[in-house]
């Protein structure tokens, strides 16, 4: 490089394409030596900003690690430490997006920059840094008088907000100390702190935010979800629980698609959740949303055999109950393939194998056309399991594992048919084509073997 740099016709200043020139691109890859190389010759323009309006220091700020980049380049009188790029963002505000610790303190003690510039998107430095891990950027922004800091982004976002939403514990704590942050703002979208806070996995943000008497533990958002609804989906199950133990939250709350906090902890999985959501007075096992989904439904499609169990147990629920497009929990739970599923809902006195759904699709067919034979195992074995329903196209299950491929209980995994399974259904339903007025085609010979 320094060789380079003695040629005569060699331009130190030249740009590329998205106008950035060599020293742009040395600090951005930490490249100390060529930055302190280029910056020692008086033909370098240290300032120049490239077509998204970058300069070199917006660069260097950028990455934590350039630290005595950024230091090269502000010991210089040319160098404008507060530049603006395209999208509004100064120096500072990446740095504190990247957590350069180094770098804010650098900026800071600088008179001409401003600490709390909003950018494009409304968000300020310290918007930026409540998001990220470092508490001491946060708390180097909080000292300054001249840092709002309840600053509202153009979503509506609070440094709070973002804070607790990427749950980081000790900026909310700082944060809930000022008493000018609101603590309950509602952003664009209607959530608070508290149902960003919800929605994640530490509840010792939630603790804090419902130790407050200014905060609404039930707040609607634009999605009719509350925090009860967010933490219903929660790896964290303490936060529903929390919730769930305050008089003031709805146990029942229904969001916009019709779903209430015990289908989503359901189709979740959170095991324990039901448990506590069934023990609530005034709570339905059998609530359908909109598109007419129970939580059993959920449950059996997303193969939580658990749940199913706990809410076929429990007086109210019905396992026959069907939603827009014709589909029991039966349907649901012959889709996730677990056999434990079909065979616990197969038990049940009301529900129905043999008949056929609102799209005249027989659920028989279905378990044996796309899953292993258990399944249809299990069915064959339940006396109102009607194994020679036809589908609309008049096809019987047997047909299906003869035509083309679309058998997986006749055929292996490697796209060849078993013909052990192949020979036990023909031995099962004699007369495999009596429903069928046009025979589907037997497998070529060259795609059977015994597995």
């Amino acid at each position: 490089m320094r060789a380079l740099l003695e040629l005569k016709d060699v331009n130190p200043n030249t740009t590329d394409k998205g106008g950035r020139t060599p020293l742009s691109w040395a600090v951005s890859s930490g490249n100390v030596e060529v930055v302190r190389m280029l910056l020692e010759r008086n033909d370098v323009n240290p300032d120049t900003a490239d077509k998204s309006g970058r300069t070199p220091l917006s660069w260097a700020a950028q990455d934590c690690f350039w630290g005595q980049s950024v230091e090269m380049l502000l010991e210089r009188n040319d160098v404008n430490p507060d530049s603006v790029d395209k999208g509004g963002r100064t120096p500072l505000s990446w740095a504190a997006e990247s957590q350069g610790q180094e770098t804010v303190e650098m900026l800071l003690e600088l008179n001409d920059v401003n600490p709390d510039s909003a950018d494009k998107s409304g968000r300020t430095p310290l918007s930026w840094a409540a998001e990220g891990e470092s508490k001491e950027i946060v708390d180097m922004l909080l000292e300054r008088n001249d840092v709002n800091p309840d600053s509202v982004d153009k979503g509506g976002r609070t440094p709070l907000s973002w804070a607790a939403g990427s749950q980081r514990q000790e900026t909310v704590e700082m944060l809930l100390e000022l008493n000018d942050v609101n603590p309950d703002s509602a952003d664009k979208s209607g959530r608070t702190p508290l149902s960003w806070a919800a929605e994640g996995e530490s509840k010792e943000i939630v603790d804090m935010l419902l130790e407050r008497n200014d905060v609404n533990p039930d707040s609607v958002d634009k999605s009719g979800r509350t925090p009860l609804l967010w933490a219903a989906g929660s790896e964290e199950e303490r936060i529903m629980e929390m919730l769930l133990e305050l008089n003031g939250v709805n146990s029942e709350s229904v969001d916009k698609s019709g779903r209430t906090p015990l289908s989503w902890a359901a189709g979740s999985g959170k095991e324990r959740v039901v448990g506590m959501l069934l023990e609530r007075n005034g709570v339905n096992p059998d609530s359908a949303d909109k598109s007419g989904r129970t939580p059993l439904s959920w449950a059996t499609e997303n193969g939580h055999g658990k749940i199913v169990r706990m809410l076929l147990d429990w007086r109210d629920a019905h396992p026959d109950m069907r939603d827009q497009g014709g589909l029991a929990p039966f349907s649901s739970g012959i889709g996730s393939g677990r056999e434990e599923i079909v065979d616990m809902l197969s038990d049940q006195n009301n529900t129905s194998h043999g008949t056929a759904d609102d799209i005249g699709q027989p659920l028989f067919p279905s378990a044996t056309m796309l899953w292993p034979e258990e399944i249809g195992d299990v069915l064959s074995e339940r006396s109102n399991a009607n194994p020679n329903a036809a589908y609309e196209s008049v096809q019987t299950p047997f047909p299906w594992h003869t035509e083309y491929d679309f058998a997986e209980v006749a055929q292996g995994e490697d796209g060849w048919h078993d013909l052990d399974a192949i020979l036990r259904l023909r031995e099962e339903f004699p007369d495999p084509f009596a429903a069928d007025p046009s025979p589907p085609l037997e497998p070529p010979l060259k795609k059977i073997r015994r597995l």
